[in-house]
């Protein structure tokens, strides 16, 4: 993670629509999830809008192509592909998150649905189809490494030929939160696991930098590792 990806083009438009988005949704009253919370907010912080915008801006995703979501229930990243014409399926175990989403979606008239269905003890119904695009914002860190990988390739497994994989992620030795990528061996096992092909670089590279963020009542000197995996 390196705050000054927001500022350089396309990541600097796109923070700036999720920050627009943000301040209206607000503005009607309508909450959003941050880490699980949903609450009504006007803006997110910057190492979450680092995960949101530099994902988004580099995919691209247009409206009408099919996005699903792993583990944002009722987060901003969703609505925003909603309101952008895609048709969204966004999974996620907390009910309060999906039944907002899907009040949301029903009242602004969204192709987004959501659903609690655990991806840990079941397969995805076949019934959703394929997908071009996946998304899954500091999700895969919280499930056990057996459970993590087993997900990851159900998740794999419904993208296009040519289909691309967006994860961010809890990573370091003093990530504090319950079972982060430690290091570059952990992050190959996961891409591996994925059955993906990594793009973008060559391979995953830490910069080394590292930002106090606050993790409950305490901070840590922190960072997110993303990668781009894309389907042949």
């Amino acid at each position: 993670m390196d705050r000054e990806d927001l500022i350089d083009y396309p990541a600097s438009t796109v923070k700036k629509e999720l920050s627009r988005l943000a301040r209206n949704l607000f503005l009607q009253g309508v909450p959003f999830a941050v880490n699980g919370f949903l609450k009504k907010r006007f803006y997110v912080r910057w190492y979450k809008m680092w995960e949101y915008a530099r994902s988004l801006a580099y995919l691209d995703i247009k409206e009408g192509d099919r996005v699903l979501d792993f583990g944002g229930g009722a987060t901003l990243p969703v609505f925003y592909l909603a309101g952008k014409g895609c048709e969204i399926i966004s999974v996620d175990l907390n009910d309060k998150l999906v039944s907002h989403a899907n009040e949301v979606s029903e009242k602004k008239g969204w192709k987004l649905k959501s659903s609690t269905v655990n991806l840990c003890e079941k397969d995805i119904p076949v019934q959703w189809g394929v997908f071009k695009y996946i998304i899954t914002f500091c999700t895969i860190e919280h499930l056990p490494t057996g459970n993590r990988h087993t997900v990851l390739k159900k998740l794999s497994d419904r993208l296009i030929s040519g289909g691309i994989m967006a994860i961010t992620f809890d990573y370091g030795q003093e990530a504090p939160t319950e079972n982060p990528l430690k290091g570059p061996l952990d992050v190959e096992e996961l891409i591996l696991a994925s059955g993906l092909d990594i793009i973008g670089n060559r391979d995953f590279s830490d910069n080394e930098k590292r930002y106090r963020l606050k993790n409950n009542s305490k901070y840590y000197p922190y960072t997110f590792g993303s990668l781009f995996l894309k389907k042949r």
